[in-house]
């Protein structure tokens, strides 16, 4: 998963998605290190999970024709065990850099809570 971040990628995550506040930000080593923990633990965790985006928004970065800046609004539908359903929203904001390498992401922020 950290293949697709570029090298001096940043990231600022501010989720209430599980009713506690999760606040982290960093560059790409700390998204990695985040995202090695985190990702098990959520794969045993997890027992089904819906995802849906809309909203979409994409502008180019006028002289700089490879970067782009996307956002979107995400709903996330997860249930844990058998017994523990949690909606979730968040708003997310990309930049995104085409490269050698394919589609990279530059900036990630994210601003979530739980669905009322």
């Amino acid at each position: 998963m950290c293949a697709t971040f570029t090298p001096d990628m940043t990231f600022s995550l501010h989720d209430r998605g599980t009713g506690r506040l999760l606040e982290k930000q960093g560059g790409r080593s700390e998204m990695c290190d985040y995202l090695h923990k985190i990702v098990p633990v959520m794969a045993k965790a997890i027992s089904s999970e819906n995802v849906t985006r809309d909203n979409f928004t994409m502008t180019r970065h006028g002289l700089h024709w490879w970067t782009a800046d996307v956002s979107y609004t995400e709903h996330r539908d997860t249930t844990l065990g058998s017994k523990v359903h949690v909606k979730a929203i968040s708003e997310d904001h990309l930049t995104l850099v085409k490269t050698f390498d394919g589609l990279l992401v530059k900036k990630l922020e994210s601003e979530g809570h739980l669905d009322q």
